[in-house]
């Protein structure tokens, strides 16, 4: 429901109701362990050249709405509490090539 579907088969509405598939934040890999598949998700720190602008500008915005400060640190947007780039996930070079 959270990552993209692996394939095509199952519930249309898992298949496209999720936001998160969308942006593509969580990435599932397989570890064979005692012959059985386990699943393990994570969220690594990346590029991510499919996330659009305008969502991590809504979320500037909607963090520092009602500060009073006129800059904002980048280390903040990246690593704050509740910062974009903690949300997103995103690496430094990531959030200055988006």
């Amino acid at each position: 429901m959270y990552t993209k579907p692996q394939d095509e088969q199952g519930d249309i509405e898992d298949i496209y109701s999720s936001i998160f598939s969308e942006l593509s934040l969580l990435t599932r890999t397989t570890i064979h362990e005692d012959h059985k598949a386990l699943h393990r998700y994570n969220i690594p720190y990346e590029n991510r050249e499919n996330l659009p602008f305008e969502v991590i500008l809504y979320s500037i915005l909607d963090k520092y709405e009602y500060t009073e400060n006129i800059s904002i640190n980048f280390n903040d947007l990246i690593g704050g509490y509740n910062s974009p780039g903690m949300i997103f996930s995103l690496s430094k070079e990531g959030f200055i090539l988006l």
